[in-house]
């Protein structure tokens, strides 16, 4: 008994190198889906505890989607807004919300 096999190995690559780009991008799809439903959640976390948010407020959070050959994704809060949400997340005060009392001296030197 004979058995003879023959291969095509540029066909072969070829089919292995579209199944991969097709499971990159709906790993990608994935990723970027999930994300999508993380910066939901932070939004309608953020509407429910902060005291009437603004839509910049709103808007602090940004996905960087997967796209070409990466397949990861990061969400991120813009600068601008991580600065006066900071106490929001990690908790205090911000120093420079100090109202004076009536009877404090401002324009004076204290002594």
């Amino acid at each position: 008994m004979r058995a003879k096999v023959t291969s095509n190995d540029a066909e072969f690559s070829r089919l292995a190198g579209e199944i991969v780009s097709r499971l990159t991008k709906a790993q990608q799809d994935a990723v970027n889906a999930a994300g999508v439903r993380v910066l939901t959640g932070l939004r309608t976390a953020m509407e429910e505890e902060l005291d009437r948010p603004t839509k910049f407020t709103l808007n602090a959070f940004s996905l960087w989607r997967a796209r070409g050959r990466h397949t990861d994704a990061a969400i991120v809060i813009k600068p601008v807004q991580a600065a006066y949400l900071q106490p929001v997340f990690a908790g205090g005060h911000r120093a420079d919300d100090v109202i004076p009392s009536k009877k404090a001296r401002l324009n004076s030197m204290a002594t």
